[in-house]
């Protein structure tokens, strides 16, 4: 394939795709290695992007951080027809939020603190860069974030979602996580405004200087977001306000007095920084949510930075431990030590002894899932190749710290290409080869190998098994825009039974039945599952994930949670072929926290909890494709 930049340069592109998502195509160009151009698909394209895309060629941010940057290199045509763009081949690492993790989910448990002020202040270079030409991120969500954990450089993703300015006319930015939205804009979003429609100006520097306080924020706390709570048991009976609720009203619990609420079990207190970071997060969250300008900028954070970490010290009983050398005692193991204790009650009850082996054990149940930094001075760098059982107080405050650790909120992904700007992810399956041998099983539990993937048999009917992939397959939308959907009308169905179905051979399609899905509401929020469907590969209801993989009675039993915890966590926990977990969508409908829009999806949490309340339709999440297998 050949296309035409603006200028007449003209671009080969590779047969086929690096990869591709609900957006576009990612395409090798031949004799470009440090550069890929992304094609977008039918319908995708629009003059107001095509705008963007050359005011963001014409004015691209300081040349030392375009290697840390996706920013557009030229736009392309087929024909005089935009139909894409070029942009720099980057290595993509960690996805920002994947450092916030805490606890036994964490993947970097040991990353000194002082690696972590490093990222915080290259998240300030690069935001610098890209303010001082005056353009505005938009949607600077961690998972726009790539982090390499080593150097601790990071790079901008999804350039091609930014808010810009052309003259007088705004090119919207129409996506955005609710948890980094300010006050300024949910209150344009309220009677069901959306981003794509709110009255401008929605997204500004200053609203980026707000999410940058967040992760930094994030960076420096342990990773507690700095608008979540927990409930005080004996002040409060309804559940812990949701982070972006906190925001609405502008609540800030590190440093404001909220009835009925505290900071989360495994967050340090404030007072842990010096004076100057706290004065800066009290700009940010009090002062900034009356007066959005009195945020601090880049510029500021990336100085009083780099002044605390001239004032560490080391822990002298865990030696990853660092802490502000103004303390006497190690912030962290004490946090580590409250939380530690948050899941040890007490017990009044004496333990019995076996007097003789009366015991015979159950039937077996079906299987279970297998289960040195450097300056902050940029640098060049490669870029990327919750009916529920009732539980004490203490309990939810201890799962809800859990899952907030865990980045409940924003959970994993693979390395892969993504299209963020829609909330695509581009990691789909790569083709599959000539058919594989079906390995015969009659029993549920069992594995079996069908096209090119690994699948596990849920259920058994007459001549038909129910299969679903025993890894999570790739990442990807609920849906490719942030609105109500169901999932009879959502991208990934389509995705599912069209591109993906077709990565099976005919004689492996002809043996896929077409099966009736019935798709309930949300039966602890009522959010409508719409229209039953008829579908050949789909996703998992919260009633099938449930049935497969083991039923507490929980899912029947709603009360005041947002979640299914537990005895089954273990075995609903996805993992990618890299066996890193993954948390994966479920096709019945979550239930939205901002205006009521039902455009949230139902998710099995990485750490193997049923997030019955879900995530937005936009987050790229884990896919485990069903399907019934036709036995001849």
């Amino acid at each position: 394939m050949i296309y035409k930049g603006k200028g007449g340069i003209q671009y080969t592109l590779s047969a086929k795709p690096l990869a591709a998502g609900g957006e576009g195509e990612i395409y090798d160009i031949t004799g470009k290695p440090n550069a890929v151009a992304k094609i977008y698909k039918p319908g995708k394209t629009s003059v107001e992007k095509e705008r963007k895309l050359i005011k963001m060629v014409s004015f691209p941010p300081d040349n030392s951080v375009l290697s840390q940057i996706a920013w557009p290199q030229d736009v392309l045509y087929d024909s005089g027809k935009f139909v894409g763009f070029v942009m720099p081949k980057m290595s993509i690492n960690e996805d920002l939020n994947v450092i916030y993790e805490y606890g036994a989910a964490a993947k970097y448990p040991h990353m000194p603190w002082e690696s972590r002020l490093v990222i915080a202040q290259n998240l300030c270079v690069v935001l610098s860069c890209v303010h001082a030409v005056g353009h505005t991120v938009g949607d600077f969500n961690p998972k726009n974030i790539s982090v390499n954990p080593k150097t601790g450089h990071i790079m901008f993703l999804d350039t091609d979602s930014y808010h810009i300015a052309d003259g007088s006319d705004t090119l919207r930015c129409d996506v955005g996580m609710p948890e980094y939205l300010p006050a300024e804009i949910q209150f344009k979003m309220r009677g069901g405004g959306t981003l794509a429609t709110a009255k401008l100006p929605t997204f500004t520097q200053d609203t980026d200087n707000f999410a940058l306080a967040i992760h930094i924020f994030q960076l420096l706390m342990n990773g507690v977001h700095p608008f979540a709570c927990a409930i005080i048991p004996s002040q409060s009976s309804v559940t812990a306000p949701q982070p972006h609720e906190n925001i609405s009203k502008g609540e800030f619990p590190f440093m404001q007095n909220i009835p009925g609420v505290k900071i989360p079990v495994y967050a340090p207190k404030i007072s842990i920084l010096p004076k100057e970071i706290q004065a800066l997060f009290e700009r940010a969250f009090i002062d900034g949510y009356v007066n959005p300008g009195a945020r601090p900028s880049a510029e500021e954070w990336h100085k009083a930075i780099g002044r605390l970490r001239g004032q560490l010290k080391t822990c002298s009983n865990v030696q990853h431990h660092q802490y502000y050398k103004a303390l006497s005692d190690c912030p962290w193991c004490d946090v580590n030590n409250t939380f530690s204790q948050s899941f040890q009650p007490k017990s009044t009850l004496t333990q019995q002894t076996i007097k003789a082996p009366q015991y015979t054990p159950p039937p077996s149940r079906p299987a279970q899932a297998n289960s040195s930094y450097t300056s902050s001075t940029t640098s060049t760098s490669s870029y990327r190749t919750p009916a529920k059982k009732r539980m004490s107080a203490g309990a939810k405050v201890a799962i809800f710290a859990f899952v907030i650790g865990a980045g409940a909120l924003l959970t994993g992904m693979v390395s892969g290409w993504f299209d963020f700007g829609n909330g695509i992810n581009s990691g789909s399956p790569s083709p599959a080869p000539a058919a594989a041998p079906l390995v015969t099983a009659t029993r549920v539990g069992d594995n079996i190998t069908f096209g090119e993937y690994d699948w596990r048999v849920l259920d058994v009917q007459g001549d038909r098994k129910l299969l679903l992939s025993e890894h999570v397959l790739f990442e990807m939308g609920y849906h490719d825009t942030w609105q109500a959907v169901t999932w009879e009308h959502s991208s990934l169905r389509r995705y599912l039974n069209n591109e993906f179905l077709g990565r099976f051979s005919a004689e492996e399609r002809a043996r896929i039945a077409e099966v009736r899905n019935v798709n309930n509401d949300n039966p602890w929020f009522g959010a409508s599952g719409g229209n039953d469907t008829n579908d050949r590969i789909f996703l998992l209801s919260l009633e099938e994930v449930v049935r497969y993989f083991g039923d507490s009675g929980q899912l029947g039993r709603p009360e005041d949670a947002f979640w299914i915890y537990d005895e089954f966590n273990h075995s609903r926990i996805g993992r990618g072929t890299d066996n890193n977990t993954r948390t994966w969508w479920l096709r019945s409908p979550g239930q939205a926290l901002i205006n009521y829009v039902e455009d949230f999806a139902a998710t099995v949490h990485d750490s193997g909890l049923v997030d019955v309340h879900g995530l937005p339709v936009v987050f790229v999440g884990g896919i485990r494709p069903a399907l019934w297998l036709n036995l001849e």
